[in-house]
């Protein structure tokens, strides 16, 4: 164990595992040398990366003596942050990923909570940065405004992760807690085990620490097919049984009474909740098409385990919140979905960049969708989709021939065809299906432009999306990749495509008003001129200079 004596007494360490993370690491130390708190060691972890991981880290910390890296065989993020606890010499300590956003501030406020209310340890706010939206629980905020929060607070369930605490050292090393290695949930059961030591937990109302929900646009991995680890970590559901015994501690020594026994239950059933909607139903069965055969047996098992743990109000609850994914009678099997999926998907040859829109298609979260392809492309890829058991090949050869096929041969109530390069952020489909009317029968979705991971507005799409002008709907908005239509009411106006676009979106904008949700948005790499390109009538561009 270091010397943390009052000689050798550092005020904070930073723990940060990294493996692999070259293009993200060297951003990270930057933000973390401009703290304002400056009194830090920042322990990097080399958990045996292979790529320039090490190098990076190396050359940074000649720069800064506050920076020091140790470095071990890969064994994982747990182990990585356990190598560092060990090494710490702080009298305080916090655990951050190498790839996310710290505010500049936040070991300032962390500490200056733990020292103004003597605490052992602080939950600051953590926001959730999607590329399309930044948002920060409410059950966090809540929390975070009070000088003392009980450790049995059944809310502290809803923000597992250990990143926004900070925690004392001292508790860490006299009790011996860890992290738990290859287990689902890590993070909240080290800090929940943590919290029987705890004397007083007190709220920091800030954000500390920005996760990065990376997806598709930070990989430069190519498509195939990404069996889930959670195969293993849901194997005989080891991490509930961790997180029961790590609840029924907080209550050891309490009174056998009436209302302890009510919090306790409280308690319990928010944490079979939060395991049901974020694990089991978030993190897994969302993305159930990079499940394996075991896998998807191991998720239907852990589905049925956490739901006989919940009252009947408590999975009542669950089925209003996760409202976009038909679950009532329980987890649908990938056959069943393929055999009835609510939207169906069709990704032509026109489209420039199939791949970024198919990896968009499998990495946002929602399950319940097929994808019809269209030859030319499957012919493309070869054997690389075959791994995707929701992927049919279409029909014919031409622009219409494919997407009249595709209709016929739709199994899903709504479709959508991929023409230009366009794509899904996480929440779209979601956010479509919980923002779809039953009047609706055509949706136009906004588009924004990615730039990095930021986003921006296309402006002559904006003025359009904002006017009730159909010459502006039929010009501007005129792009078929940001819309969904409901396959009944195409198929009860027998309507046939042709090769002409434009023309087939005037005449479906003539048929019918389209509804537009600017909340729920698609995501392109297309620029403003790119997307203005073609003819425009003068009327349309005159109103488009005078609109606000």
């Amino acid at each position: 164990m270091p010397d943390i004596s009052e000689k050798n007494k550092i005020g904070v360490s930073i723990i940060i595992p990294a493996y692999n993370v070259e293009g993200y690491i060297g951003d990270t130390m930057k933000m973390i040398a401009k703290q304002t708190y400056g009194d830090f060691e920042a322990i990097i972890v080399n958990d045996g990366s292979t790529d320039g991981t090490g190098d990076v880290v190396r050359k940074f910390c000649e720069s800064d003596t506050r920076f020091r890296m140790i470095e071990k065989e890969n064994g994982g993020v747990s182990s990585a942050r356990n190598a560092g606890i060990e090494d710490a010499k702080g009298e305080y300590m916090v655990f951050w990923d190498a790839d996310d956003e710290i505010p500049e501030k936040s070991l300032e406020y962390l500490h200056s909570a733990m020292e103004r209310e003597e605490a052992d340890m602080v939950i600051g706010i953590r926001a959730l940065d999607t590329m399309t939206e930044l948002s920060r629980p409410e059950t966090l905020k809540e929390l975070t405004k009070q000088r003392e929060i009980s450790k049995v607070d059944s809310r502290l369930v809803w923000c597992l992760t250990a990143a926004n605490k900070m925690y004392r050292t001292s508790i860490l090393h006299n009790n011996s807690v860890r992290f738990r290695s290859n287990i689902l949930c890590e993070d909240g059961i080290f800090w929940f085990e943590y919290m029987k030591y705890c004397r007083k937990i007190t709220g920091c109302p800030h954000d500390v620490y920005v996760y990065k929900k990376r997806n598709f646009t930070d990989s430069e991995k190519s498509l195939s097919l990404s069996t889930s680890i959670h195969t293993e970590h849901f194997r005989g559901m080891e991490y509930v049984r961790y997180f029961e015994n790590a609840c029924e501690a907080l209550f050891d020594g309490m009174e056998k009474s009436i209302e302890n026994r009510y919090y306790r239950e409280k308690l319990f059933q928010e944490l079979y909740k939060k395991l049901m909607r974020e694990q089991v139903i978030g993190d897994v069965y969302r993305f159930i098409w990079s499940l394996d055969d075991d896998g998807e047996k191991s998720l239907h098992a852990a589905f049925d385990i956490v739901k006989n743990k919940l009252y009947k109000n408590e999975w009542d609850s669950v089925l209003a919140k996760e409202s976009d994914i038909d679950i009532r009678d329980g987890l649908k099997t990938k056959k069943e979905l393929r055999e009835k999926p609510l939207i169906t998907l069709v990704v032509t040859a026109d489209a420039k960049d199939p791949e970024l829109i198919l990896k968009s298609i499998y990495g946002q979260n929602f399950p319940e969708f097929e994808v019809l392809i269209d030859g030319r492309i499957a012919e493309a890829f070869g054997g690389t989709i075959s791994g995707y058991e929701n992927i049919r090949v279409t029909r014919g050869s031409t622009r219409a021939e494919i997407k009249n096929a595709a209709l016929d041969d739709a199994r899903g109530k709504w479709i959508m065809f991929f023409e230009e390069d366009m794509f899904f952020g996480i929440n779209t489909l979601k956010g479509f299906v919980r923002k779809a009317s039953k009047s609706d029968k055509m949706v136009s979705l906004y588009v924004k432009t990615v730039s990095g991971r930021k986003l921006k507005d296309i402006k002559p799409l904006e003025k359009t999306f904002a006017s009730q002008d159909k010459r502006l709907r039929k010009e501007i908005d005129r792009m078929f990749s940001n819309k969904v239509f409901l396959v009944d009411w195409l198929r009860s106006e027998k309507f046939k495509f042709t090769d002409d676009s434009a023309s087939d979106i005037a005449r479906l904008f003539d048929m019918n008003k389209s509804s537009r949700k600017k909340s729920v948005v698609m995501m392109t790499y297309l620029s403003e001129d790119d997307y203005m390109s073609g003819k425009i009538h003068w009327k349309t561009k005159l109103k488009l200079k005078y609109l606000r």
